[in-house]
């Protein structure tokens, strides 16, 4: 299975950029590092796998633009929960000081548009609207977005359902009456607000981009104005005046961050990289194997020290961490 990433640097007004067609899976996982460690990764990932096109829009499940000219760094990964996005997006205000921070809410697009691209080249003319639901399956999954209609009707739709925005003016006289909710447990990952009387609507997104919605607004939802909200979710609860409540954000996000960067990491610590190979493959033939994928590659040339990687769990989580060693992914006691 492909889950398609876009790596972008920026030095010296240089573009440069590189593919992966998993690395959509740990884009948060890599990054969060710092900029000495990334930048080391990226370095060795363009001399594996150069690139010199862009992910088509539809396709691309991930993406990192690292600008060292104007110190941004723009990141998006349909592959991780609104509590791991937000535990990330706190941490690398600590782990890269001085660079500017942005989530790319319209995927691709951002990293092509921050270096000056034609986005129109990875666009996709849309199909008609879709069915809202793609399959029959009724009963409750795990929720993803919440739909709501003035301030009486809620709805919480799960992976049977499209992106509702893409389902056009439609979408009310499809939403079933199963779906209503009046509560969730959990972050959804997106949400969109209508409102019948003056026909307004208005979306935010944690994690799905959103893949040109302002372009094809009119043609979908004609007579309808769009507000586009990033990750506000507050801005629709307001609207919706109580109908439906939700947190704001999962607890536990930065131990659950931290344990996912250090299975990313902890097997290719440069002190421990030759033991660790020796554990998990046992024959000198199979430790070679494994290193001819590019992937694997990329992480042994990067080099992290045992350091670099306490000091990225300390900064995740805002306390003191020992030295993980492969495979122990459990998080210190709380003192």
């Amino acid at each position: 299975m492909t889950a398609q990433a876009t790596y972008v640097t920026v030095r010296e007004g240089r573009v440069t950029v590189a593919h992966n067609d998993v690395g959509a899976y740990e884009i948060l996982e890599i990054s969060v590092l710092g900029p000495e460690v990334l930048t080391r990764f990226l370095d060795a990932w363009q001399q594996l796998d150069p690139w010199d096109e862009w992910t088509d829009d539809d396709c691309a499940e991930g993406g990192l633009l690292v600008d060292f000219d104007q110190r941004v760094l723009m990141m998006f990964s349909i592959h991780r929960g609104p509590a791991l996005r937000a535990a990330y997006l706190d941490a690398v205000t600590r782990t890269w000081p001085g660079w500017h921070v942005r989530w790319a809410y319209d995927g691709i697009a951002d990293l092509i548009d921050h270096v000056g691209g034609d986005v129109s080249q990875i666009r996709r003319e849309p199909s008609e609207p879709e069915a809202l639901y793609w399959c029959d399956r009724t009963d409750r999954m795990q929720l993803r977005y919440v739909v709501t209609i003035g301030d009486t009707q809620a709805y919480g739709l799960a992976w049977n359902a499209f992106d509702p925005w893409w389902v056009g003016a439609g979408l009310v006289e499809q939403l079933r009456p199963a779906d209503r909710i009046t509560t969730a447990a959990i972050v959804p990952e997106a949400g969109m607000h209508l409102n019948p009387v003056t026909r307004e609507a208005g979306v935010w997104s944690a994690v799905r981009p959103l893949r040109g919605l302002a372009e094809h607004w009119p043609r979908l939802w004609p007579d309808w104005t769009l507000q586009l909200w990033d990750d506000r979710s507050s801005e629709q609860l307001r609207r919706c005046a109580g109908s439906v409540t939700f947190p704001a954000a999962e607890p536990l996000g930065p131990g659950r961050l931290a344990e996912r960067v250090m299975k990313t990491w902890s097997f290719f610590v440069a002190e421990d990289i030759d033991h660790n190979c020796h554990e998990a493959y046992g024959s000198d033939e199979r430790v070679e194997q494994a290193r001819e994928n590019g992937w694997f590659q990329a992480r042994e040339q990067t080099g992290i020290t045992r350091r670099e990687l306490c000091t990225a769990l300390e900064a995740i989580t805002g306390r003191q961490w020992p030295v993980p060693r492969w495979p122990d992914f459990e998080e210190p006691p709380q003192s």
